[in-house]
């Protein structure tokens, strides 16, 4: 990845990622210590990320959302079927 490519992907700021993930700086400020996004601090200072690990994650986190939901799903189903 060049410096152009880095520059591009880099979030600088609670403000810049609270943008692009649609969130306000409040609820960046709350989650980013917690971990729940993939953020971090250049030398003790502002919240950083990547576009491209940010969008990675927000997959991830959807896939795991959507096989929760199917699994629920199946498994109500089945409650359903085994109950007649």
């Amino acid at each position: 990845m060049g410096n152009e490519d880095l520059a591009d992907d880099l979030l600088d700021g609670v403000s810049t990622i609270a943008t692009f993930t649609g969130r306000t700086e409040r609820q960046v400020y709350d989650i980013a210590p917690r971990g729940l996004l993939p953020l971090f601090k250049m030398g003790d200072r502002k919240w950083q990320g990547r576009k491209s690990t940010l969008r990675q994650h927000i997959a991830k986190v959807e896939a795991q959302h959507i096989a929760k939901a199917e699994a629920k799903r199946a498994a109500e189903a089945a409650k359903e079927k085994a109950a007649r």
